[in-house]
């Protein structure tokens, strides 16, 4: 208690020792408190304090003082505090930071959370620590052959590492801060996902990573009885989802040749390093690489993506969980979506938090439909790098002059899409940037035949695209996209009829261009028109289903299905 200075303590306050009997209040203690006592005992003014009504209360003391109501003391198992323990629905805090281990149990955070309160859970809340721990292990272990080998003395390594301080704790920061963001992005996922989250944590605990763990979230008949009062899941939960996926994937990634591909040392190894402790030693070198690539893109991709991201592609599409890995680095970084990322956050100070949301969740979906395409249309052995560097450049280029290309149903749901993104991030030149996102797998669909036929891209562009004046392809993929909800089966199906609907596209639009090079005066318009006449019953046929279909709110998954399959049969007698 002398350790304190009593000048820095505000007026009424003061330090006492937690075995008083009898602690005097002041008037200022009393009204900070809410209390009416004039005097408590150390354990009673414990509890007093955790009643508070404050904004925000910060535990950093050590031992567990709150519980759930359906907990007894006994089973929290922390004897010591027994006398001062409160249960969640006592707090009064709007918001608890969680700076000790375990000032909550699990279940006293859901409750709390349930009820309204701003919570995350211990992890997250000192993950800073943890993080700069490992970095500073990593550190050392980077720089371990240059000392061995007397190229830098042991004095000289650790004055590296002073010096480098500042920035890696500026990257732990940033680090914290995506942990933080990411739940935010979770909790909107869950509300219309719920059921993809518990089969996603199932298919984890059925290999065995769960094993001794607590369940991350509880089962079925909770989550339907508390859903109308809380649609979706509560950040503690979503910490603990959110972290076990990262465990899993990691211990996956770890065993694959993934890990091995040079691209990705300078993608999520080198960066890692502050640079100037990279001059001392190979990077590449480091006996932890396979672990830090792993745990560098997993990080990434579940806080950018989510935590069921790679699941939902490997249920969905059957394919394996390192090459939705691939694939996701691949499509991220042709759509440069690091950097815009970086961006919105360097910005997030000048974004209303909705808007912040509303730009990661449009940066969300144009990750995943590029991922799609990725997985769909690159050969397993074309690497990463030749990925990059073949269909980047092509992809800025004609992600800026696409749009005066668009037409009919295309046109009306990029300027729908607008107006929405517009309302959710506010800032109009965002929103056009987000909106253009939203055409990604087009565009690279669109590069990918013009690579195939050496086509100058913005020519096959306008065919691609052409089409859509006379063929409404908007209102089936919109269609499409709105088939989700808890049946796998109906998301198998929607995902082959989207597959079998971008083989039918891109067959009708080589027929266009087809019809052009053997014909160079005519335009795209006149070469559709000559090919309807060619197919004039298959043309009036199909016209007539999407009119029907704009019958239908929505429309339903047999006249998809009947529209497209009409759609493959005019792509394949034109082709």
């Amino acid at each position: 208690m002398g350790d304190y200075n009593p000048a820095l303590i505000s007026p009424g306050g003061g330090v006492f020792r937690r075995g008083q009997k009898r602690i005097e209040l002041s008037n200022q203690a009393r009204a900070a408190l809410g209390c009416d006592s004039d005097a408590l005992d150390g354990e009673s003014l414990i509890q007093c304090i955790l009643r508070a009504p404050v904004d925000l209360f910060y535990n950093g003391g050590i031992g567990t003082y709150v519980r759930a109501t359906t907990e007894t003391d006994a089973e929290v198992a922390d004897h010591a505090n027994d006398a001062c323990r409160i249960t969640a629905p006592e707090l009064r805090a709007k918001i608890v930071v969680e700076g000790g281990n375990l000032g909550f149990t699990q279940k006293a955070r859901i409750e709390y959370a349930l009820a309204g309160g701003r919570i995350n859970t211990d992890a997250i809340d000192n993950s800073a620590g943890v993080d700069m721990s490992d970095h500073e292990v990593n550190l050392k272990i980077l720089l371990e052959p240059a000392v061995a080998h007397r190229e830098l003395t042991f004095d000289a390594r650790n004055h590296a590492l002073a010096a480098c301080a500042d920035e890696v704790a500026e990257r732990v920061i940033t680090d914290n801060r995506d942990q933080v963001l990411s739940l935010s992005l979770e909790q909107l996922r869950s509300r219309t996902h719920l059921t993809e989250f518990r089969d996603h944590l199932q298919a984890i605990e059925d290999r065995g990573i769960l094993t001794g763990m607590d369940p991350a979230i509880p089962p079925r008949e909770a989550l339907n009885d508390r859903h109308g009062r809380f649609p979706g899941l509560t950040r503690p939960e979503l910490a603990l989802a959110t972290a076990y996926s990262k465990i899993d994937l990691i211990q996956r990634l770890e065993a694959t040749v993934l890990v091995d591909d040079s691209y990705l040392v300078g993608r999520f190894l080198r960066p890692y390093f502050p640079p100037t402790l990279a001059e001392h030693a190979d990077v590449g070198a480091h006996r932890l690489r396979h672990e830090l690539i792993a745990t560098r893109a997993v990080n990434e991709l579940v806080d950018l993506v989510g935590s069921t991201f790679v699941f939902s592609h490997v249920r969905d599409r059957g394919v394996a969980a390192e090459d939705v890995v691939r694939a996701w680095v691949i499509a991220t970084d042709v759509l440069s979506i690091h950097e815009r990322a970086d961006e919105l956050k360097r910005n997030a100070e000048t974004i209303a938090s909705e808007s912040e949301l509303g730009a990661f969740l449009a940066l969300e979906r144009a990750c995943r439909s590029a991922t799609g395409w990725a997985l769909s249309e690159l050969e397993p052995a074309t690497s990463i790098g030749a990925a990059v560097t073949r269909f980047k450049p092509a992809f800025e280029i004609l992600c800026g002059e696409f749009e005066t290309m668009l037409a009919g149903g295309e046109r009306d749901r990029f300027e729908r899409l607008y107006r929405v993104l517009r309302v959710d991030v506010l800032d109009g030149e965002l929103a056009h940037g987000l909106v253009r996102l939203a055409f990604a797998d087009h565009i690279l669909s669109v590069l990918s035949l013009s690579f195939s036929r050496e086509i100058d891209p913005a020519k096959t562009a306008r065919a691609y695209f052409g089409l859509s004046a006379q063929l409404n392809f908007a209102i089936l993929e919109e269609a499409l996209q709105s088939i989700g909800g808890d049946d796998r089966w109906e998301r198998r199906a929607a995902n082959e009829l989207a597959t079998e609907l971008r083989t039918a596209r891109i067959a009708l639009c080589c027929a266009v261009l087809d019809a052009i090079t053997e014909n160079p005066d005519i335009d795209v318009d006149e070469s559709i028109e000559q090919l309807k006449r060619v197919r004039a019953n298959r043309f009036a046929e199909v016209a007539r289903l999407f009119d029907e279909l704009k019958t239908l709110q929505p429309p339903s998954l047999p006249a998809i299905h009947v529209t497209i399959r009409a759609l493959s049969r005019l792509a394949v007698e034109l082709g």
